[in-house]
Order: C-alpha cells, then structure tokens, then sequence
C-alpha cells in the first residue's frame, strides 16, 4: 500500500462526511462518492439528537463541534409519551443516557456544516456504487452506474442498509423484519398539533402500531 493511500468513501451522508472530514484535516487523499447528483438533490429526511458522548464526541473530532453548538437545537431535547387511546401526556422520569446533553439538528443543516468543511473536489456526486472489485495491484477496483471507474487502497462503506460497498466483506444481505414505516410531513401544524408533540420527541405505542412525531 502506499504511503499516503487513496481512501474511497461511498455515501455522503453524515458518517460518511463525517469521516471523510477527519481524514481530509489529518492529510489523507479522501473522495466520497455520492449517488445524490447534486448537494440540492433532494431533501434529507427528519431531524437526528446527537449525544455528547457519541456524534458530538465524531464532531469534536472533526473541528466541528462549536460551529454544530451554535445552530443546533438544545431546546428540543423533551421526550413524552402520549396515550393512544386518550392523547394525554405521560410523563416519565428519563433514562439515565436521556440526561446527556443531546440536543437535535436538521440532516440537512448537518449536511451543509460537514460540506462546508470539504473542498469541492473531495465530493463526487451522481456515483451509485455498482460493484467493488479487486485490481491486478491488489487494489479495490470501483465501478460506477455512470460508467465511471476507480481505484482505492481503502474503502469506507456509508451507503446504507443496501450497501454494495458490504458485498466485497459478505454475501448477507438485509431481509425484511416485518416493521415498516411510513414518514409523512404536516407542513402548517395547529398549535394543538405542535403543543402535543411539544419540544422535542414524541412517543405513542398502540399496540402492534406507534407514532414518532
């Protein structure tokens, strides 16, 4: 291997750009391929709570975290549960990981923090990863949908449950567990809407279905 490996990282999602992040401030030759084909592709889904002692330690690392303290939402950091049946709020005294310091942040405002601390060039967007073989130099060999092709001395898998960068370590693949979910938004909530999920994470199991709000 050289001295100075090439490292691949495929998906631009926040572990991803996290550790692509990291390597980039410690002088590593790091790109990211991402399916997306633009960084205004497409929205990026809910909100995520990052622990102190777990994504914010990640952010720490990368350089990030103070810019992350400035906009992130420390107020939103409530859980309840709400009865299925009556709507009222049962509160309950938190676990003990719930008392750290967790405060919640848009995927797509972490996105935008974790680019902002990239050079365009490191991002490749439009590259849906097809196959990850093995090069005559005992490289990784990429191959892309767009017809690309790429060689790496490392590979970092962070696209998702479908992962094709896990077929070069497995043949296992993700089977169905019988739990489904369905995401949908309330553009213009009522204040009665917002007032019951109030700040923060809302909880309501009913039997063999439940509510995230």
């Amino acid at each position: 291997m050289q001295k100075h490996p090439r490292i691949a990282i495929i998906g631009g999602g926040p572990a991803g750009l996290t550790a692509a992040v990291i390597l980039h401030q410690h002088g590593y030759f790091v790109r990211v391929y991402e399916t997306d084909a633009s960084r205004a592709h497409r929205a990026q889904g809910g909100t995520l709570d990052l622990h102190e002692d777990k994504g914010q330690l990640a952010l720490l690392r990368a350089g990030l975290l103070e810019e992350f303290k400035a906009i992130a939402r420390y107020e939103d950091q409530e859980s309840r549960n709400v009865d299925p049946f009556t709507g009222e709020v049962q509160e309950e005294e938190p676990q003990e990981d719930e008392a750290l310091d967790r405060p919640e942040i848009d995927r797509g405002v972490l996105r935008d923090l974790l680019l902002s601390a990239l050079p365009d060039e490191v991002l490749a967007w439009d590259h849906r990863l097809e196959r990850v073989g093995a090069s005559e130099d005992g490289c990784h060999a990429l191959s892309f949908s767009n017809k690309q092709e790429v060689l790496a001395d490392i590979v970092i898998g962070a696209d998702g449950a479908w992962s094709r960068a896990r077929t070069a370590l497995t043949r296992t693949l993700p089977f169905y567990t019988g739990v489904t979910f369905l995401e949908d938004w309330i553009e213009t909530p009522t204040q009665s809407q917002s007032d019951l999920v109030g700040r923060g994470t809302l909880f309501c199991f009913g039997g063999p279905e439940a509510i995230f709000a």
